[in-house]
């Protein structure tokens, strides 16, 4: 039987809906919390904070929505099979291409923030708490255009993907920080992602409030969404 993941909370999509994480400076990711990750000074990172931000007239900021195609994009993903990191694949982009793809990442992510994919992962893992099914829409993203697209038509599409997932964990949190982490480190600034971002135009991030056609009392509501993942994989 598969683990049931709570991650510190009950699991299931009852529970608090979090908001879209990096969707503000006010969160976990900011330049503290990356220097932690990174093992950067600590002064540094609070001295970093603290200095004053400087107004960019909003005439003067970069769509960040022109700066890459989503062509580009998708072949900046690759598929799991590639034989570099994603980290590595990006690494030789400008500033400006960075925030092209971030753009992209933030609309993947978003746009795959739907309850028929929760279902999935949920039945897969046996639970999926709200943080890790953010981790969940990283991984599904970093699968591909082919594996995204086909997922948002069929939510059921991902049964045979699960069978090939490494560590039998579909989620990966680390891919939320790439461009972070590599302006940050370029810069040697804990907090460099947060003052380029000043010069650049993203869209607000609104998640919808989702509507659930199952509960994870209710094993047939559940199959009735993904019934071919749910006889493969629920209980298993």
């Amino acid at each position: 039987m598969k683990t049931n993941y709570t991650d510190g909370q009950p699991v299931g999509p009852w529970q608090r809906l979090k908001s879209f994480f990096c969707r503000n400076n006010g969160n976990k990711h900011t330049g503290v919390y990356a220097a932690e990750r990174k093992g950067m000074n600590m002064d540094q990172a609070v001295a970093s904070k603290s200095e004053p931000e400087i107004e960019i007239p909003e005439s003067e900021k970069k769509d960040a929505s022109k700066l890459m195609t989503e062509e580009r994009f998708w072949e900046l993903i690759g598929n799991p099979k590639s034989p570099d990191s994603l980290y590595d694949r990006l690494s030789s982009l400008s500033e400006d291409e960075l925030f092209g793809y971030r753009y992209w990442w933030e609309h993947f992510c978003d746009m795959s923030y739907r309850q028929d994919l929760w279902a999935a992962v949920y039945i897969y893992r046996g639970g999926c708490g709200d943080d890790s099914f953010d981790y969940f829409r990283y991984w599904l993203v970093t699968q591909g255009r082919d594996v995204f697209y086909n997922a948002m038509k069929n939510a059921d599409s991902l049964c045979d993907v699960f069978a090939d997932v490494k560590d039998g964990d579909p989620t990966d949190e680390e891919a939320d920080y790439v461009v972070m982490d590599i302006l940050n480190r370029r810069n040697n600034d804990s907090d460099y992602y947060y003052k380029a971002l000043r010069r650049y135009t993203m869209p607000d991030r609104e998640l919808p409030e989702m509507e659930f056609e199952w509960e994870e009392e209710d094993e047939e509501s559940m199959r009735r969404v993904c019934p071919r993942t749910f006889d493969r994989w629920w209980d298993k």
